[in-house]
């Protein structure tokens, strides 16, 4: 090959990065209305449920057309409760679907309580405990329709490390994950 074929597959390349920015989040759900009350159910201990208004209000500032809020009446329940002694996740979100559709029409999150000698509000978290603000971030997270990303830092990565707290706090990806499915 010559050095200017070189140059130019150089230069093709390039552009096609920037045609197509790459991103890791995954998108596989949605909100019809772009907004979505929750209820903390009573299993959900009092000292987690400003950790549950937090999680949401993550997302909700994302810099989205999306709004989590607190209500009473809402189908969409946040829990705590034993996941079985099978189960090793910290945390989940069932989600519903219309039929034949990709739109959500309800959501549970839920905290293991299995782990409940684990779980840490404090800042730091102590070494050897989870952070329930950061699990309950991720699960919100699934619930406004995102998957898990590919970069490690993201909030919606696949798993956390205990003693930590920065995926209480959402990374770019995790907001252009959102952006990307509500708009702004």
């Amino acid at each position: 090959m010559t050095k200017i074929s070189n140059r130019v597959i150089v230069f093709c390349l390039m552009l096609l990065c920037l045609i197509c920015p790459a991103s890791a989040y995954t998108t596989q759900y949605y909100w019809s209305n772009g907004y979505v009350g929750y209820t903390i159910d009573s299993s959900v201990p009092t000292a987690y449920k400003s950790c549950v208004d937090a999680a949401a209000n993550a997302w909700t500032n994302a810099g989205a057309d999306f709004d989590y809020y607190s209500s009473v009446n809402s189908n969409n329940k946040v829990r705590y409760y034993s996941f079985g002694s099978q189960v090793n996740y910290l945390g989940s979100c069932t989600r519903y679907v219309y039929s034949g559709t990709t739109r959500l029409s309800k959501m549970y999150i839920d905290l293991n309580s299995d782990y409940s000698s684990s779980w840490s509000t404090s800042t730091p978290c102590p070494s050897g405990k989870y952070d329930v603000l950061s699990v309950f971030t991720h699960e919100f997270g699934h619930g406004v329709g995102l998957g898990h990303s590919t970069i490690t830092s993201a909030t919606m990565f696949k798993d956390t490390n205990s003693g930590t707290v920065y995926k209480r706090s959402l990374e770019q990806d995790d907001k252009n994950g959102i952006i990307a499915i509500y708009g702004t």
